[in-house]
């Protein structure tokens, strides 16, 4: 009859910590479907900040085509004004109506000058905007790797939480097992104080005492696999 009562509250004993485990593992099941949603959320903005770079890289592309055109302008402007200063320092050296034609190549010197430092302000200007792009290109660079290092955190996060739910299917099972033998070997040490019973009255009590003496030892001390030992070695 003890080992009964012992076996009764330990059923509910383990009884309430399935409980928990599987309340536990309910909890950990929630915390991973949160944890996947929040990757794909990672996964989408990593494309799209994918997308703004290569965009931006495209628009850095077409600026230097320009200013390579703008450049190529200024080599010429810079050959026709050698060419313009070649004219007027020979049309110098001619007399009579060399001189009008000096004055129209000077004329000419000065058109290219303007158009020249036009073109060098302009290339000024462009250089700026293409130093303002370079920097939101490294911006966009630093944004993709933190999105890329915090991704992997995720995925980290994910794999152990993944792990720690596998670990407590796995000593749930584990203890249901233990649990199950434990039942067992009481139920023998019930059936053997029973047996004992039929015997004379102070070899009764006395066998029901130390089947009583071990149980109580085996659930508050820990020892279930040496009764469990013990009975089956008889």
């Amino acid at each position: 009859a003890a080992g009964e009562a012992f076996a009764l509250v330990d059923r509910a004993q383990w009884s309430g910590e399935a409980d928990a485990q599987r309340r536990r593992a309910a909890f950990l099941e929630g915390r991973l479907a949160a944890a996947e949603l929040t990757l794909e959320e990672r996964t989408e903005k990593l494309r799209v900040y994918g997308r703004e770079q290569v965009e931006q890289q495209n628009a850095v592309g077409a600026l230097r085509l320009e200013l390579e055109a703008e450049r190529r302008d200024k080599d010429e402007a810079l050959a026709a004004l050698r060419k313009a200063e070649a004219a007027a320092a020979a049309a110098e050296e001619e007399a009579g109506a060399a001189a009008s034609a000096a004055g129209a190549a000077r004329a000419q010197t000065e058109v290219v000058q303007r158009k020249l430092e036009a073109s060098q302000a302009l290339l000024a200007t462009k250089e700026e905007e293409i130093a303002g792009i370079n920097l939101v290109v490294e911006n966009l660079k630093q944004k993709l790797k933190n999105v890329t290092e915090d991704l992997q955190r995720k995925v980290q996060e994910l794999g152990l939480a993944t792990n720690k739910i596998n670990v407590l299917e796995t000593t749930h099972q584990l203890d249901l097992a233990n649990r199950a033998r434990l039942l067992e070997g009481e139920r023998r040490a019930a059936a053997a104080a029973r047996a004992a019973a039929g015997q004379k009255p102070g070899q009764a009590a006395a066998a029901a005492a130390w089947w009583g003496g071990l149980i109580n030892t085996s659930l508050l001390g820990g020892t279930k696999n040496a009764l469990w030992k013990l009975v089956i070695n008889g």
